[in-house]
Order: C-alpha cells, then sequence, then structure tokens
C-alpha cells in the first residue's frame, strides 16, 4: 500500500506516489494502474515510470470515469464513513482521520462482495502483504 497526503496536488505528489506503489511490486509481478485524465498522469516522468515497471496504464474518455470507478468510490465512502457530520478544528486533525481511515480501509475493513479484507484477498491469491 502506498498513498501521499498532501493539502494541494502537485506532479511530485503523483510521481513520489507511484515510486513507492513500485517499491511495493515482486519483480515478476504486473499491474494495471487506472486513473483519470489529470496532467499528473501523463507526464512525461509518470508514463516512463509506468513503462520502466511493466506497468500498464488504463485511462478512459474524457467525461468518462469508468476506468476510475474504483478510486471514485473509495473516496465517496471515505466521505460518507470519515468526513460528511464531522467537524475538525484544525486542518492537521482531518489529515490524521484521513491517514487512519485509509490504514483501516486497506487493512482490516471486510468488503461486501468477498465479506474478506484486502490483505486476506491477496493472501488467498498468492501476493505478498
Amino acid at each position: 500500500m502506498s498513498y501521499r497526503l498532501r493539502r494541494n496536488a502537485q506532479e511530485e505528489l503523483a510521481t513520489q506516489s507511484l515510486k513507492e506503489a513500485v517499491a511495493t511490486l515482486e519483480p515478476h509481478e504486473s499491474v494495471t494502474l487506472h486513473s483519470d485524465r489529470g496532467c499528473h498522469y501523463r507526464a512525461i516522468e509518470w508514463i516512463e515510470l509506468c513503462r520502466e515497471a511493466r506497468i500498464t496504464r488504463s485511462m478512459s474518455g474524457k467525461g468518462n470515469s469508468g476506468d476510475n470507478a474504483a478510486c471514485e468510490g473509495f473516496f465517496g465512502r471515505m466521505k460518507n464513513e470519515m468526513y460528511h457530520g464531522f467537524r475538525w478544528d484544525k486542518i492537521e486533525e482531518l489529515e490524521h482521520a484521513i491517514q487512519i481511515y485509509i490504514k483501516f480501509h486497506n487493512t482490516q475493513k471486510l468488503r461486501a462482495k468477498t465479506g474478506i479484507t484486502i490483505p486476506e484477498y491477496r493472501a488467498k491469491r498468492g501476493y505478498t502483504i
């Protein structure tokens, strides 16, 4: 798992996050990366990093977020489960709550379709956790 949290989007944010994610891959592992059409994901450095890591880039057409649906769904669930109806006095409190939610989501939350966590799902399929 790899993520970065910043208060504004910058190309460096996307690039560093990709580098960290690539470092978690097994040498033989190839993955597909779904993204929106943001300029960060069309930058030359990003494309080269994907190519070097044997990552297949998947990007839907303009105005069609089909390939990015899982990511959009995650952010929608996160907002419903830990943002809407809550109040933080400081931005640092919100950032901390986001970090806790991401860790929970990626390690403990049971998936509706499978009834198991992401680590359990990956282990069943022989992936390194």
